[in-house]
């Protein structure tokens, strides 16, 4: 399957594109201006790697956008974007 990370006409109503990440597989590859990205599709992969912080890391960012990410300095990051132990201290 062809993953579009952004855009693309469907946007608007990903859920055809959502039920077909689900069945191609638990993890999908995707690359994205020469990064390997990695989509958890289903719930139960998806609850797995939230709790398994020193696999799946959120600290580095939600998007791929390395400008966007200069944008939140160490003290400004949103509490979906630390782990452990800096996310348990700010919950």
């Amino acid at each position: 399957m062809t993953f579009f990370l952004r855009g693309r006409e469907t946007w608007r109503s990903p859920w055809d594109d959502y039920a077909e990440l689900r069945n191609t597989g638990p993890v999908v590859e995707h690359e994205h201006d020469g990064r390997r990205v990695f989509v958890l599709p289903r719930f139960e992969e998806v609850f797995v790697a939230v709790r398994d912080a020193g696999t799946f890391s959120s600290a580095h960012g939600l998007t791929l956008n390395d400008d966007e990410m200069a944008l939140f300095a160490d003290d400004a990051r949103p509490i979906v974007m630390m782990d452990p132990p800096d996310h348990t201290r700010m919950r």
